[in-house]
């Protein structure tokens, strides 16, 4: 294992090129790992509500790799180079551009010239102290480096709104942006179903649930909710129209959503739309509830959903009438 960090020694052309095609596929590996995973959204922000523990174990364990990787190949070619009788001083050249990697290139294919100094097969404790803290101190580096990579691609796919001091109501601001609230998530995609709900069966009241989005969040997002901090994977926002036939009150976002998977959905009521409540005869009114779902893989796995809620009439407070709506997510909008 020594002999893999150490600077001192020689090492011939076949082996040297063996050793730098094991450690090529090697940092292919984990540079594809890095872009499936942490570069496509990071593993932590500045923020604690985008901390993921699982991919930031992963972040540090892939940038111990690459480190250790780019380590060996460095300490790889000087042996190579020192078979060549050259020093370090001799990969200077490669600040110079194609003529520079070319002379460096001529040398690493070069045979040997003469005698050769065996490579050191073990380490004193301090040189593994050194080891080990420039190993600790290259990981971290690596691992922080990356990160921010991430996140710069992140917020080059979704920048970030203009702060606001305001409570505005919960609206998508774009294709890949919704602003909940005072909550700005990033989403990875999301999509609009077209349904045509609509019951006029009580009270001459007409409810119409005319539009179902489903979100997934880019990347596990922890958020406020009605009973304390959750973290989700995505959200659903169910924009319903209310026409009272009479003197009704009714709390849509009051009630649950159960999805096709099993998973029983609680309305976020601080961020969902207000648009209920007492109601007139004659009050025309829509808006969106949103419900946040703890887990989502991917948006087409929602291909139902089962909604209620509850009304009663202003006269009659003591007769509720409740709601169910059963609703197949295929009409793409």
């Amino acid at each position: 294992m020594a002999a893999l960090f150490t600077c001192h020694g020689q090492l011939t052309r076949g082996a040297y090129w063996q050793r730098i095609g094991v450690l090529t596929v090697l940092t292919c590996g984990l540079l594809i790992t890095l872009m499936s995973t942490v570069l496509q959204y990071p593993a932590f922000r500045l923020q604690p509500a985008y901390l993921n523990p699982g991919k930031a174990l992963l972040l540090l364990v892939t940038a111990a790799g690459l480190f250790t990787c780019s380590l060996i190949t460095l300490a790889t070619t000087l042996q190579r180079l020192h078979d060549r009788h050259r020093t370090g001083r001799f990969l200077g050249w490669l600040a110079l551009p194609v003529i520079g990697w070319g002379l460096v290139l001529v040398q690493l294919l070069s045979p040997s010239r003469g005698p050769r100094t065996p490579v050191a097969t073990s380490f004193t404790w301090r040189q593994r102290v050194r080891t080990g803290r420039l190993l600790i101190s290259g990981t971290l580096l690596y691992a922080v480096s990356l990160n921010f990579v991430g996140i710069a691609a992140l917020r080059g796919a979704h920048p970030d709104p203009l702060p606001t001091n305001s409570a505005a109501p919960a609206a998508p601001t774009a294709a890949n942006q919704l602003m909940l609230g005072r909550h700005n998530i990033s989403l990875a995609n999301h999509r609009t179903y077209r349904v045509a709900y609509r019951n006029r069966q009580w009270a001459h009241t007409t409810f119409a649930i005319d539009r179902i989005t489903v979100y997934r969040t880019y990347g596990p997002y922890r958020i406020p909710s009605n009973d304390g901090p959750l973290t989700i994977n995505g959200i659903i926002g169910v924009h319903m129209k209310i026409h009272a036939g009479a003197n009704i009150q009714t709390y849509p976002v009051a009630k649950t959503l159960t999805t096709n998977d099993g998973q029983r959905l609680t309305a976020d009521r601080s961020n969902s739309d207000v648009f209920a409540g007492d109601l007139n005869q004659g009050t025309r009114t829509a808006g969106t509830t949103y419900y946040l779902m703890p887990r989502l893989n991917e948006v087409a796995d929602v291909t139902r959903i089962d909604v209620s809620w509850d009304a009663v009439l202003r006269s009659q407070p003591q007769f509720p009438q409740t709601f169910h709506a059963s609703i197949p997510l295929t009409a793409k909008k």
